[in-house]
């Protein structure tokens, strides 16, 4: 299989239009995908001004009110991949800005029926650091969500340090299981990451002298710890890209992205830009 593909006109025209999140499709009970109107801001406070970010923007209030659009959305969108191509292939950044809204996921019973059992989690990155490390994201992907789902522990992908090249070895993952897909759908389905403050997104790493790769393996620095995590043009080739951005802390993140016209680095349009892009916004992200 070839790498996760950049959209080219007019290949993906017939199953995108199929597995766009739209209210044609909200399933019988009330989760319906996020609408565009914000809430008014019962504090009193007048709502920030949605930003002017590359791709759509659904604002809330609060964190609370930004994960229940996020996951109505997910919640969609997995159902409708699963209708169209047999299976949903979800890759999650196990950060703590995300680490609610899985918990979430897991724990409302508006997603009982999250189709499980047809879905392959990804973890976006991962730390070498000990298993009981809260930050090791392979134990928070099973802590997390094969303990609690009605999925089979081998459809969990973490990357694993004790491979020879723990890189290649994900990469011949993703290989494999992408392309079972027609070619063109070989890709991610949804990815749900983090804005970071200085403008990078959880868990996804920009090396442009390895541009081919799916995944990159960054050395230990005096800070942090020795780091495997999908490449940026992977990422950027999903059928959907879901950015959560909130509280003070995101703010900046925000700012970086603000008036660009493209999620790629360079500001310009871009081929790998072919996913769709929505930043899932609290007010305090926006000031």
């Amino acid at each position: 299989m070839s790498a996760p593909r950049d959209a080219q006109p007019g290949s993906d025209h017939r199953h995108h239009a199929a597995i766009r999140t739209t209210a044609a499709h909200t399933p019988p009970h009330r989760i319906e995908p996020a609408a565009d109107a914000d809430p008014f801001d019962l504090a009193g406070e007048a709502p920030p001004a949605r930003p002017r970010l590359p791709g759509h923007v659904v604002l809330r209030e609060d964190e609370d009110a930004v994960i229940d659009a996020l996951l109505a959305d997910l919640f969609v969108h997995a159902r409708n991949c699963v209708r169209v191509f047999g299976d949903f292939h979800l890759a999650i950044a196990f950060w703590p800005q995300v680490n609610q809204a899985v918990r979430r996921l897991m724990c409302d019973l508006n997603y009982r029926e999250f189709p499980w059992s047809r879905t392959r989690v990804w973890s976006v990155d991962e730390l070498d650091v000990p298993p009981d490390d809260p930050r090791h994201r392979g134990e928070l992907l099973r802590g997390l969500i094969v303990a609690g789902a009605d999925m089979p522990g081998e459809q969990a992908h973490a990357f694993d340090f004790s491979q020879p090249d723990p890189t290649l070895h994900y990469d011949a993952m993703l290989r494999e299981h992408l392309g079972w897909r027609e070619k063109g759908q070989d890709r991610l389905d949804f990815v749900l990451v983090p804005q970071l403050p200085d403008g990078a997104w959880g868990g996804v790493t920009d090396r442009h002298d390895e541009a081919d790769r799916l995944t990159i393996h960054h050395p230990p620095t005096a800070e942090r710890p020795a780091t495997l995590a999908m490449s940026s043009r992977l990422v950027r080739a999903a059928r959907f890209v879901a950015i959560l951005a909130t509280g003070k802390e995101a703010a900046p993140g925000v700012r970086h992205w603000s008036n660009q016209f493209s999620i790629h680095p360079s500001g310009a349009l871009a081929t790998q830009d072919s996913a769709e892009v929505r930043w899932y916004c609290d007010h305090e992200a926006c000031r």
